[in-house]
């Protein structure tokens, strides 16, 4: 204290950090560093008066060491031609590290069928592009992989060379909650797929039929992000074809959520006709619930705890299933081909386009889409625990729809090659 009144204190010291992220590459790090904080103190009127926080004048930190082996993750879908549908052999795909370093981490080919499966060192917001000569490029932006998982891509309409200039896009925003058309959505178009910030190129206003169509857009591959008053936002890719019209790139938007609900919406393409949403989870009074067309609400003490809130038939979606409440323990989402829910043999819902969208409150959380080329009836979608979101993308057969679940910790088909009785 100078004078007894006041006085200046100082104080330094070192320190070490561990990091350890199983979602990233670098999946444990090691870190030493040195800090120091500076505060003041006064003595007026017998009151010591001092800094509510030190002030810190340096804090340096430095790399000790690394995890030498890298987590790893899966990329994993498919690439067709955007007119003929055919799966395209030979697209060579790059995987860059756009957040730091812009660095190419990760290379492959398709396959004959247009399938591709990747190793990838796991990080955030990378950038996938897709090229082959006699095509035009596709850039796929901000994409997650994270560590000891399969991440799959929607599948990739890669477009001939040929088709050039500007094409016609057009489409319907429809409604989660109750499937009619939305007017009045505004939408805004983004060069690249999944890309949700950056220049708008177009926009287009959807009429009272809920319709939307767009002719000023040059061949390519765009983000479509869709926003209303009191509506979750929520983006989709578009292709646009030079010289042709390609209709029912279609969109659903969700009336806004308080911020502890959840709410899962399925779409797909015209084929197969009705695929249904299946969700599990912990009943408060014991057991399990199961929410899904033959059982469209779970309730408990009067409540709606789960509700499946639309059941499309035919085609396309949406289908929607919103959890009001949640209670502690497993939920497990899971889609159902119940047109071809006899066959053992289909890749009809492997091939239905099938996209799920889950929304926590006012965000999109998380998407999926159906892993490709692959027989099965089942698609368990993903797990969730206290709002942690598990991806699984296992595809199963499954012939009767109430054999999803069953009266206890786990679901039915998740106990796999079981002998039987």
């Amino acid at each position: 204290m100078f004078y007894g009144l006041a006085g200046v204190s100082v104080s330094a010291g070192v320190f070490g950090e561990v990091i350890i992220d199983p979602a990233i590459a670098d999946w444990w790090s090691l870190w030493a560093g040195f800090h120091g904080n500076v505060a003041i103190d006064a003595d007026i009127f017998s009151d010591i008066i001092d800094t509510p926080e030190p002030w810190q004048i340096f804090n340096t930190r430095f790399l000790v060491q690394k995890a030498t082996n890298p987590i790893q993750g899966t990329l994993r879908g498919r690439v067709k031609d955007a007119v003929s549908t055919q799966g395209i052999a030979g697209v060579s795909i790059n995987v860059y590290n756009d957040l730091i370093t812009r660095d190419l981490i990760a290379s492959s080919q398709t396959e004959s069928d247009g399938s591709y499966s990747f190793s990838v060192n796991a990080g955030t917001e990378y950038r996938v592009t897709f090229s082959k000569t006699g095509y035009h490029e596709v850039t796929y932006n901000n994409v997650n992989i994270p560590g000891n998982q399969e991440t799959i891509l929607q599948t990739i309409m890669q477009i001939d060379e040929t088709y050039v200039g500007t094409g016609t896009i057009s489409g319907f925003i429809y409604n989660a909650l109750t499937s009619y058309p939305v007017e009045g959505v505004t939408l805004y178009f983004r060069q690249g797929w999944n890309t949700q910030a950056g220049a708008v190129l177009s926009t287009a206003v959807t009429n009272s039929s809920g319709a939307y169509s767009l002719s000023d857009l040059l061949t390519g591959y765009y983000t479509a992000e869709a926003s209303k008053a009191e509506y979750n936002t929520t983006y989709f890719n578009v292709v646009v074809v030079g010289g042709i019209t390609s209709s029912g790139q279609n969109g659903v938007i969700t009336p806004l959520l308080s911020s502890d609900e959840i709410r899962i919406v399925l779409t797909w393409g015209a084929s197969p006709s009705d695929l249904d949403s299946h969700i599990t989870g912990p009943d408060p009074s014991g057991g399990r619930f199961h929410v899904y067309y033959s059982n469209r609400n779970f309730y408990h003490n009067s409540e709606v705890y789960c509700n499946l809130d639309v059941d499309d038939t035919s085609s396309y979606g949406p289908e929607t299933v919103t959890i009001s409440h949640q209670t502690g323990g497993l939920y497990r989402y899971s889609v159902h081909d119940f047109t071809n829910r006899n066959s053992t043999t289909s890749q009809a819902l492997s091939n239905s386009g099938a996209t799920v969208r889950v929304y926590f409150g006012s965000l999109l959380v998380q998407t999926f889409y159906v892993p490709t080329a692959t027989v099965g009836t089942l698609w368990t979608v993903f797990e969730m625990y206290d709002n942690q979101i598990v991806p699984q993308n296992l595809m199963t057969n499954e012939s009767s729809p109430g054999s999803i679940t069953k009266n206890g910790k786990t679901d039915a088909k998740l106990m796999q090659n079981l002998p039987k009785k």
